[in-house]
């Protein structure tokens, strides 16, 4: 009987298990603190990524809004000019000034019905009222879809242009070294250095 006693009550018991106890309770705090952490890292990250993806959106509703106003500048210098040919058809003792420098303010943009669906579409996939902002799986999936949509109507776009005007260099390769230096993306979004600040 005493010995069953003392297996019971042995005082080592609690010494032995110490080890299993500091690392339950150091897992415990270890978790509670990573939670809390990841949260704190994974908004940052979430803030960051977003903001990418939405000044990446907004570039090209610009480039569509760009385009869709050269569109709707070369349809008009047309319409002009050809009412300026019939009128100078129609009576050869008025002579009729054509726009001036209509030919050179404009940018040789082709105005075909492709084109105009292209840019119709462009601008369609990046109108910033019709983007979600909702951090739910779907809405995030048809973030990415409309933009990658975009990125490939800019590339057609770019090409129907560079086929009818041969004398323009495509938009890669042409030198953007008048537009300042690339800034450099290092850090995180918390790195108030990388914002070079005036003293």
């Amino acid at each position: 009987m005493s010995q069953t006693r003392d297996k019971e009550h042995d005082p080592f018991d609690a010494v032995l298990d110490l080890e299993e106890g500091f690392f339950q309770e150091g897992y415990e705090l270890g978790l509670a603190d990573g939670e809390r952490a990841g949260r704190i890292e994974g908004r940052a990250f979430g803030l960051e990524k977003g903001f990418e993806k939405y000044i990446a959106m907004g570039r090209l509703h610009g480039r569509a809004q760009v385009w869709a106003g050269s569109l709707n500048d070369m349809d008009e210098t047309n319409k002009v000019q050809e009412i300026a040919h019939e009128v100078k058809d129609s009576s050869s003792q008025h002579h009729v000034r054509e726009p001036s420098g209509a030919s050179s303010q404009v940018s040789v943009t082709p105005s075909s019905a492709r084109l105009h669906s292209h840019v119709r579409t462009l601008f369609a996939l990046t109108e910033p009222s019709s983007l979600s902002v909702e951090n739910t799986e779907d809405s995030v999936s048809d973030f990415d879809h409309r933009l990658k949509r975009a990125e490939g109507k800019v590339k057609v776009i770019e090409k129907l242009k560079d086929a009818v005007n041969p004398y323009v260099k495509p938009h890669s390769e042409r030198d953007s070294s008048h537009l300042g230096q690339k800034v450099k993306r290092e850090g995180s979004i918390e790195d108030i250095r990388a914002l070079n600040l005036p003293r």
